[in-house]
């Protein structure tokens, strides 16, 4: 089925009705593959029944090309990275298809117009994306944000799992959501590619479910999330203030985020430790750096250097009480783990975050650990896409990171 969402984007959901989940839950699952693509520049002008959607651009962007859905000949790119005095174009709410569903679970991956998979062994990253509901408030920065931050991944691609041990904790019914997603591309020439995220969830609301805040720690807090890196170094970076909880619940799953050069990333409450969520490197080949990357070709970057964050471990312990303060710890040690370059040899910047999942007002028993995080997408066997519309279009080499855009979306399953 697909699901045509303004100018500029247009989804496409794989559905297999009533499939079983290969973890043990007690209900029936729906999956599907929400892949993005057709990112427009320049608004539709006059009267349409079509929403239209606009991205954040760069003023040396060289198209303001329209583009339609399903074309797979229109030029599709992504603009070098916005630089901070730059002011960005508007944002315009995308319809949305359905509002009776339930998400469970989430991972985002990276792909080429043929279904294969893109990693860093092909010279193309997912660098970062992230979701927000943007009818919502974020639990920790408020009005702040433009809406609750809900779902993040970076190239370690790591799943979100809302449901615990086949436990019934539930994401809330989504409304307008917005997207921002990085990618990177190192290789030589230009490369096209999809942003997939796959999804399990459930029709409606079931009854005797909980509702799901999600809880964004950040060590740059409501700062934005890039933080200066250092070069040959052991070093820590804190969440201050903390967050404190102005709700009760039980934590159903932490995730975290690090840039090349992290080793972990701790979740604090009240002072004390109640997650650490480890960085592991070079899980397989698709976290080796081709040979032909702009990475192999620094000066001064030795081979043992070229492999990334495959994973990082996740947890599913712990409560939430009125009056808690969570905070994060993010550890780097960028003399073991070489961090990421701009291609003039400067340090892009760190980052730290941890998001969790908390089922609001359920105070029962709960499973408490840490489960190693397995890059479930890393040889590109979980996310299937079968789309033949068009893709992202990412430069080669203009700067390590490619490009950067935002467009207001829906994610919404029938």
């Amino acid at each position: 089925m697909t699901l045509d969402i303004g100018l500029s984007v247009s989804l496409h959901l794989d559905v297999e009705n009533s499939l079983e989940s290969t973890q043990t839950r007690s209900y029936s699952l729906n999956h599907a593959v929400f892949m993005l693509s057709q990112f427009s520049v320049t608004r539709m002008s006059g009267t349409s029944k079509r929403p239209s959607i606009i991205i954040y651009r760069s003023a040396n962007c060289k198209s303001n090309h329209i583009v339609e859905p399903h074309k797979r000949d229109a030029p599709i790119f992504l603009c070098t990275r916005i630089q901070e005095n730059e002011d960005p174009l508007r944002t315009e709410k995308a319809e949305k298809p359905c509002t009776d569903c339930t998400i469970t679970w989430m991972q985002a991956s990276l792909e080429y117009p043929d279904g294969s998979y893109a990693n860093a062994n092909t010279s193309l990253w997912l660098h970062h994306t992230f979701l927000v509901n943007t009818n919502r408030v974020d639990s920790v920065c408020g009005a702040d944000s433009p809406g609750e931050r809900f779902f993040a991944s970076g190239n370690e691609r790591e799943a979100a799992d809302i449901t615990v041990n086949g436990q019934v904790e539930p994401l809330w019914q989504w409304n307008n959501v917005g997207m921002l997603v990085e990618l990177m591309n190192q290789g030589a020439t230009e490369q096209t590619a999809f942003l997939t995220i796959t999804y399990e969830y459930v029709p409606s609301f079931p009854a005797q479910w909980y509702k799901v805040n999600p809880v964004w720690l950040d060590i740059q807090s409501c700062n934005g999330s890039e933080a200066p890196a250092q070069a040959n170094a052991t070093f820590a970076l804190s969440m201050q203030p903390p967050w404190t909880s102005n709700f009760t619940g039980r934590i159903t799953s932490m995730i975290g985020h690090l840039h090349d050069g992290g080793t972990h990333i701790e979740v604090t409450k009240n002072n004390t430790v109640i997650c650490n969520c480890v960085a592991t490197y070079g899980q397989n080949p698709a976290y080796t750096d081709a040979a032909n990357s702009s990475m192999m070709n620094m000066p001064g970057m030795p081979a043992s250097s070229m492999q990334h964050i495959s994973s990082i471990s996740t947890c599913d312990n712990g409560t939430v009480n009125v009056g808690d303060q969570f905070s994060v710890n993010a550890y780097y040690n960028t003399s073991q783990y070489s961090p990421m370059l701009n291609t003039d040899g400067s340090l892009t910047p760190i980052m730290g975050i941890s998001l969790f999942y908390v089922a609001v007002n359920e105070t029962g028993s709960t499973p408490t650990g840490t489960t190693t995080g397995s890059s479930s997408t890393s040889t590109g066997s979980s996310a299937v896409a079968t789309s033949t519309s068009a893709a992202v279009a990412v430069n080669a080499r203009t700067v390590l990171f490619a490009g950067s855009m935002v467009g207001v979306v829906t994610a919404f399953f029938m």
